[in-house]
C-alpha cells in the first residue's frame, strides 16, 4: 500500500520542484496529470527515482475534455504517445479514467463511449476506472462491468473517489462495501456537499474523512490511497501535509512516526522553499 499526493502546478512551482518536497517527506506514490506533458521529463524523472506513480488522464471538469471527445482527437493523441513513451521513465503503475464526462459533440452515448474505450485500449498501459458524480452506483458499476469485459486484462478495478460518491448523495461507506474486492485505488479530499472543492482535511468540509478511514481500515483495505488536494495558498501547505500524516497514522503507524521526526528538521527549509520559488 501506498500513501500518495496528487503532482501539479502549484503558483509558480514546477511539477520537479513539487516531487523535490514530496521526495523529502519520504512520499512513495505520487499521481501526475496532463501537465506533466509541458514540463522536463529528465527532471520529473530524476526527481521521482523510485517512487511510484499513476497518471490521471483528461477529464471534462480540469481539462476540458476526455478521452471520449471525439473533436480534441489531437490532444489525445497526444498524452496517449506520451504515456506510451514515459511509463517506464515515469514508473507508471496505471492510468486513471473516467467514465464519459464531455459535450456529446454530434456523438450518442454508445459511441461516445466507444469512442473512450477505442482510446483507452491504444494505451499500453493498465487502467483504473474512478466514479463519477454524475453518474449512480448502478450506473457506475454497469459501465465498469462493460469496460472491464471490453478491455480485458487492461482493468485493474476501481478508483473509488469518495467525495465524488458523497456530491452526489451517496453513502461512501455503501460503496466502499459493495465494491470492496474490486476497489484498486482511492482518491480522498475534503469537499462540500455539493462541491468537489479538493480541500486538505480540517479546511471547513462536509466528507466524513474519519468514518471512510475506518471503514477502509476494518475491511483491511491494501491498495493506494491518493490525496487529491488543492491547496490555495502557501498557508494551505500546513493542511496538506497534516491530510498526508493523518492517512499514515491510520495505515502505516512506522511511516507516520519517521516522517513526523523528519518533519521537525524539514519544516523551515521546506516553507522558505517554497515561498522562494512561488514569488
Amino acid at each position: 500500500m501506498y500513501i500518495g499526493i496528487t503532482i501539479d502546478n502549484f503558483k509558480n512551482l514546477k511539477i520537479s520542484d513539487v516531487l523535490k518536497i514530496t521526495g523529502k517527506l519520504g512520499v512513495q506514490y505520487v499521481e501526475l496529470t496532463e501537465s506533466t506533458l509541458n514540463e522536463n521529463i529528465e527532471q520529473i524523472s530524476s526527481m521521482l527515482r523510485d517512487t511510484r506513480t499513476g497518471f490521471h488522464l483528461p477529464n471534462e471538469g480540469d481539462n476540458g475534455y476526455d478521452f471520449s471527445c471525439k473533436n480534441d482527437e489531437q490532444k489525445i493523441d497526444s498524452v496517449i504517445h506520451f504515456v506510451n513513451l514515459y511509463k517506464g521513465r515515469l514508473n507508471i503503475d496505471y492510468c486513471i479514467t473516467h467514465p464519459p464526462e464531455c459535450t456529446p459533440d454530434g456523438q450518442t452515448e454508445t459511441e461516445q463511449i466507444e469512442t473512450l474505450l477505442n482510446n483507452l485500449n491504444r494505451l499500453d498501459c493498465p487502467l483504473v476506472i474512478e466514479n463519477i458524480a454524475s453518474l449512480s452506483i448502478d450506473e457506475f458499476e454497469q459501465f465498469y462491468q462493460f469496460a472491464k469485459i471490453r478491455l480485458n486484462n487492461q482493468v485493474l478495478g476501481i478508483c473509488f473517489d469518495a467525495p465524488h460518491a458523497f456530491i452526489r448523495g451517496d453513502d461512501p461507506l455503501v460503496m466502499i462495501d459493495r465494491f470492496n474486492s474490486s476497489i484498486y485505488s482511492v482518491h480522498l479530499s475534503d469537499c462540500k456537499r455539493k462541491h468537489d472543492l479538493h480541500l486538505p482535511f480540517g479546511l471547513g468540509g462536509d466528507l466524513p474523512i474519519d468514518k471512510i478511514l475506518d471503514a477502509l481500515k476494518n475491511k483491511d483495505y491494501k491498495g493506494n490511497i491518493n490525496l487529491e488536494l488543492m491547496p490555495r495558498s502557501l498557508q494551505d501547505v500546513r493542511a496538506v501535509i497534516a491530510s498526508y500524516l493523518k492517512v499514515l497514522r491510520k495505515f502505516n503507524l512506522k511511516k507516520y512516526w519517521t516522517t513526523k521526526i523528519k518533519l521537525f528538521a524539514l519544516l523551515p527549509s521546506l516553507y522558505f522553499s517554497l515561498k522562494k520559488a512561488a514569488k
